[in-house]
């Protein structure tokens, strides 16, 4: 009978099988010297057992998903995946601090890839330190500090599945270390859950169906294929991330709040040791999100700038974004951090702006389908319904004329940290790129600020940042013309069920509101 469980490979050769078959009387010691790669066992009635240890059976269940719960398993209903099993492995790793510290933060560091991708190499210049690196850090204190029993041959297998390579003389099978951390197409669980968990959470519709995915899934070669039908749900996959990236993970005012809370965990890392601790176990087990609650309730000194950051987070006076621009195929070249940075931006200040460079924060992105400038897809390999054995690839040219011939974007983001000086840096951001963009007769091409067309009075400048600053905009407001010929807020104005003498002019917050097209 064909197991159609999708991370399973099917290596109980006929020898194997029948020499175990043979055996009439077969001990627990007997069947550990037959069991496969997998830890799967077959006794002589056909049962499967598992070898004490071994974590394969979460990737071997019965097409009926049907598991009787026994007294020391339990059954959790998440959101995304329904109703999960945990056996008395899984518990013995879930029921400990190390494990339950994930309630506080959102990944391994504080503030997920803010942490390993931010403060890390400031707070540690050429430091080579890695959320992988520290993952096998608490793995090891944990099952240290718990008493947890496993053997060395198991902790180490877990260790690699964080790598998503094989390390030592690991006899596993190759195909398993793709699971965790798929370095060959980056198609692997952890995408599977936090796309559709994410598109859950901040309310986006997606069509992608990732069980569906893992049931036309099996291995060939050693190596997790798809049925062929299934590449087109893979770019969309593939899409959805990028669109994540594009719409949540890197929006304009999340990654304001991200360089904030960089600025504030680095004022703050000389009195509270943040960036020492992932040296420490037993110290990086208390370095969770609640280190911006520590920092805010200290009385240590030295924590004022830091303090005064995080107020500003509170109390939504974030660094505002100035400008980007999306960066050619053919200037990438020359539109490097090494040509556009605070420094330079600063340089092409005006004669009055007063700026400097920890005024400015320049940002290199890259949105992609995951694999830098490549097609994922290319490194998929397929299967057809008629042949299960042989796998092979699909070139896009095959799915659809519209799938994307470029999968990754670059761009760079300017934002400023004073918002009084939005407008200075602005400018000062135009100036530079303009001499990249000069052409052979002297003149520029630069493409259109992708700010605000209505630039001044919607983001934060100086003149908003005086009391009369409203009444002068909508003063302004009323002396032009309307489409009819008539001024804005002028009297003669007639409207229905109205009165047409002219209504006294409301007085309007200084702040707008916090969704204006800066924030939105």
């Amino acid at each position: 009978m064909e197991d159609r469980s999708p991370f399973i490979v099917h290596s109980d050769s006929g020898s194997n099988r029948s020499s175990m078959l043979e055996q009439s009387d077969l001990d627990l010691n007997s069947l550990n010297n037959h069991h496969n790669n997998n830890g799967i066992l077959v006794t002589p009635n056909g049962n499967r057992l598992y070898r004490r240890g071994s974590f394969t059976h979460l990737f071997d269940r019965d097409d009926s998903g049907v598991y009787e719960e026994g007294p020391s398993e339990k059954y959790i209903n998440d959101p995304i995946h329904g109703h999960v099993l945990l056996d008395t492995d899984c518990l013995s790793f879930i029921d400990t601090p190390q494990f339950q510290r994930l309630r506080d933060l959102k990944r391994h560091g504080p503030y997920s890839h803010v942490f390993d991708n931010e403060v890390i190499p400031r707070a540690i210049p050429g430091s080579s330190w890695t959320h992988e690196q520290g993952s096998e850090m608490m793995l090891e204190y944990l099952v240290d500090d718990n008493h947890v029993d496993i053997d060395r041959e198991e902790l180490n297998f877990i260790k690699d599945l964080i790598m998503g390579e094989r390390r030592g003389n690991s006899q596993r099978h190759g195909f398993l270390f793709d699971i965790v951390s798929n370095k060959r197409n980056s198609l692997d669980v952890d995408k599977y859950d936090y796309l559709q968990r994410d598109c859950y959470n901040v309310g986006i519709k997606s069509s992608i169906d990732c069980s569906r995915l893992m049931k036309m899934s099996r291995v060939i070669d050693n190596q997790i294929c798809w049925h062929h039908k299934e590449v087109y749900n893979l770019y969309e996959l593939y899409h959805t991330r990028f669109s994540l990236f594009k719409r949540v993970y890197t929006h304009r005012v999340g990654k304001a709040v991200e360089y904030m809370l960089t600025d504030a965990l680095l004022a703050a890392d000389s009195v509270m040791g943040i960036s020492s601790a992932i040296f420490n176990a037993e110290e990086y087990l208390y370095l969770t999100d609640d280190i911006v609650r520590r920092i805010e309730s200290s009385r240590k000194p030295g924590l004022e700038e830091s303090k005064a950051i995080l107020k500003r987070i509170r109390t939504r006076n974030l660094y505002k974004f100035v400008d980007e621009l999306l960066i050619p195929r053919e200037k990438l070249g020359r539109l490097t951090k090494q040509n556009v940075n605070a420094a330079e931006i600063v340089s092409c200040q005006g004669p009055n702006d007063h700026l400097k460079e920890e005024d400015v924060i320049v940002e290199f992105l890259k949105n992609n389908y995951a694999m830098k400038d490549q097609n994922p897809v290319d490194n998929i390999k397929f299967f057809s319904k008629n042949n299960h054995t042989v796998s092979y690839h699909i070139p896009k040219e095959k799915v659809s004329s519209l799938i994307p011939s470029e999968f990754q974007e670059n761009i760079i983001r300017v934002f400023a940290r004073d918002p009084s000086k939005v407008k200075a840096v602005h400018q000062s951001f135009r100036r530079l790129m303009s001499r990249f963009y000069r052409t052979s007769d002297g003149s520029t091409n630069l493409p259109p600020s992708s700010t605000s067309p209505y630039y001044d009075s919607r983001n934060t400048t100086p003149e908003r940042s005086t009391s009369n600053a409203p009444l002068a905009w909508i003063k302004s407001r009323q002396a032009s013309p309307s489409p009819s010929g008539m001024a804005y807020g002028s009297g003669n104005v007639k409207r229905r069920g109205r009165s047409t003498s002219p209504s006294p002019i409301r007085r309007v917050r200084s702040n707008v509101m916090d969704m204006s097209d800066d924030e939105s």
